[in-house]
């Protein structure tokens, strides 16, 4: 393994360390204030983001990138708090659509600027400019993944 492959490997430990201990903190900090994990709050993120319309469980799962049965076991307790509702599709009854409910829109919103505030906690040190290379730097890791899932669909 050459020098510049251990530096890759090490700033891979690296960024997936510091992005598992802001994890790890918003899901204390949501549960210890709201009652909910981390998890909860992608889910109502995600619907608040669908808006009225809702979102088909499946696309509920491929948003959150999870399985049906991860979004199966989320989804229930939610419903029995009054946070989200489930019906069926209107024009598929096979499927099922979760929508936010009043309440659930609400907690979410003062989840969210909460949420917003820890994350913006984490980054105080960084001026406006270091957050901007930092940002420009995090996109260029997708690019060669980019280009290679494109390489491997045309193969």
């Amino acid at each position: 393994m050459s020098g510049d492959q251990k530096q890759v490997l090490r700033l891979w430990i690296e960024l997936l360390g510091r992005s598992n201990a802001i994890k790890k903190d918003l899901d204390a900090r949501l549960r210890s204030e709201f009652g909910q994990s981390l998890s909860r709050f992608d889910l109502l993120s995600a619907l608040h983001r669908a808006g009225p319309d809702g979102l088909r469980a499946s696309e509920l799962s491929q948003f959150l990138l999870v399985t049906d049965g991860a979004t199966s076991q989320l989804t229930p307790p939610l419903i029995r708090e009054g946070l989200v509702e489930r019906e069926p599709c209107p024009n598929d009854r096979r499927s099922v659509l979760f929508r936010l409910t009043p309440q659930g829109s609400a907690l979410f919103e003062r989840m969210a600027d909460r949420h917003r505030e820890w994350v913006c906690e984490r980054f105080e040190g960084f001026s406006e400019d270091e957050v901007g290379v930092l940002l420009a730097l995090a996109r260029r890791i997708e690019a060669p993944l980019s280009r290679q899932a494109r390489e491997r669909a045309a193969a």
